[in-house]
């Protein structure tokens, strides 16, 4: 008779059976699920673009305003992040009300168009409400929903899936990064208009031959973010019957008869538990100060590598590396935490990230080691954007995770608002210096928080 899994129905009151044949097929499915969702997560990855086009697009709006700088650019980034990080938790509810499938459509339509009318956009504000508010709001609405689509088919390897999902967000910045300044600036000219800003410092832009060619730039990334939805969509699916989390959590019934009982964990019950719970009260600090780091550097890489006297088509390489090390972080550590649990893994996420704070200044004179100082970096946040999502379902419950991880991720949106407000605001009188020893304190504190974190907590 072979054996059979039994899983619990918790929607229903019969039961639903399992065959090994069945199981298997449902992994398959599960792993085109997955691909689904590495694909959409490479438009979401729009937002890590940013850092690699900025100049560029500063450049562009100052043939129409000449009033526009590099900082009033770097303000899109956290402009993004907010919008992203607002509407996460309503993406979720939007999905159990209209369906997944059909909230990810809408989103990744909205995106896509989005992209595409920013090309036709002339005024700089007007731009920073389509490109960052309205592609912002619309990534959080989408952002956990491919996630959640995962754990569906995989509910015991939430790391795995949580990190090899949005891995394709790495991904993505790393490809369309090329596609930029091959559109945009293909003969790797580097930023020779030198222009003296109202704060006294002085920033690099691009002539007319670069800057004229941005409009094509985001008509050919809208084109590619088209065509990847749409072999996204049709992958990625949420089957709302299927409760795969039960087969391995409940009773294994064998030929002989045997079973073996395992016990039901508990899960916060409410969002309004969750939000008066002792993790949060860990986790919400944590995701303010652990991702500075990265984050301040997503924003200012090629800022502060121009300001070291480095070429664009490096650092244009810089960028496309960093992201492949964003993406590849996160199914390793997705797997890693798995295996030894939040505390350790992130332990060795934000020592590291100390380690690398601590030495940047020593290395800026050797392009391969500037290189490795930032793809590290950007291997380290992508941990942590990977083992975030994991924990706060592993944490919270199935129930409520998801939801509870939009409140989470305010804190990555604090963070990088306060990277942005301490690198312009403060850098002009303490230099990228001290700027980074602000970054070292920070960092300090995730590591600090980590030694009482309840990852047990009991319910």
């Amino acid at each position: 008779m072979g054996k059979l899994v039994r899983a619990k129905n918790i929607m229903q009151d019969h039961k639903v059976h399992y065959t090994p044949e069945q199981i298997r097929k449902l992994k398959c499915e599960g792993w085109r699920v997955l691909i689904g969702g590495i694909l959409l997560h490479m438009i979401l990855g729009v937002f890590y673009l940013w850092g690699g086009i900025s100049v560029y697009v500063a450049s562009y709006f100052r043939q129409y305003d000449d009033s526009i700088t590099i900082k009033m650019m770097a303000g899109v980034f956290p402009y993004m992040n907010i919008a992203c990080n607002s509407s996460l938790s309503f993406g979720v509810k939007l999905a159990e009300r209209f369906g997944h499938k059909l909230v990810m459509l809408v989103g990744m339509c909205i995106i896509c168009s989005c992209v595409f009318a920013a090309s036709f956009v002339t005024n700089f504000y007007l731009f920073v409400f389509v490109y960052a508010v309205l592609i912002g709001v619309t990534s959080g609405v989408i952002y956990m929903l491919p996630v959640q689509c995962g754990f569906k088919y995989f509910p015991n390897n939430k790391g795995r899936v949580s990190g090899l999902i949005v891995a394709g967000y790495g991904f993505g910045a790393f490809i369309f990064n090329f596609v930029a300044k091959y559109v945009a600036n293909p003969d790797g000219l580097l930023p020779d208009l030198l222009v003296k800003e109202p704060d006294g410092t002085s920033h690099k832009y691009f002539k007319d031959e670069v800057a004229s060619r941005v409009p094509m730039m985001f008509r050919v990334i809208a084109l590619c973010y088209a065509v990847l939805a749409f072999i996204g969509l049709i992958l990625v699916k949420f089957p709302k019957d299927l409760h795969l989390e039960l087969v391995d959590e409940h009773e294994v019934i064998t030929k002989e008869g045997q079973t073996k009982a395992h016990e039901v964990a508990h899960e916060c019950e409410t969002v309004s538990q969750g939000l008066k719970s002792r993790p949060l009260r860990f986790l919400l600090p944590m995701t303010i100060t652990a991702p500075f780091w990265g984050m301040l550097i997503a924003n200012s890489y090629k800022l502060y590598g121009f300001y070291l006297g480095k070429n664009d088509a490096f650092l244009t390489l810089v960028g496309s590396l960093h992201s492949v090390f964003n993406g590849c972080s996160r199914p390793f550590w997705g797997i890693m935490l798995d295996c030894f649990g939040f505390r350790k893994v992130f332990f060795v996420i934000v020592t590291a990230q100390i380690a690398i704070i601590a030495t940047i200044t020593l290395i800026v004179d050797w392009d391969i080691l500037y290189l490795l100082w930032i793809c590290f970096t950007m291997f380290l946040e992508g941990g942590q954007l990977a083992i975030f999502p994991a924990v706060t379902t592993k944490v919270f419950g199935h129930k409520v995770g998801p939801v509870m991880y939009g409140f989470i991720f305010i804190g990555f949106a604090i963070s990088n608002l306060l990277a942005y407000v301490i690198s312009t605001e403060l850098n002009a009188s303490i230099g990228w210096g001290g700027v980074f020893w602000i970054a070292l304190g920070i960092s300090v504190i995730p590591l600090l928080l980590n030694f009482r974190f309840p990852q047990d907590h009991q319910w």
